[in-house]
C-alpha cells in the first residue's frame, strides 16, 4: 500500500506540471492573440 501511494503522489506531481506547461501555453496564446 505504501508503494502505491508513494506513485499515486508521483503521477499527481507529474499530472500537475503538465497541467501548469498546458496551462501557461494557454495564457501565452490568449495574451499573444491581443
Amino acid at each position: 500500500m505504501g508503494a502505491k501511494h508513494l506513485s499515486a503522489v508521483k503521477f499527481a506531481k507529474l499530472y500537475g506540471a503538465f497541467e501548469m506547461l498546458n496551462n501557461g501555453e494557454e495564457v501565452v496564446h490568449r495574451f499573444g492573440k491581443k
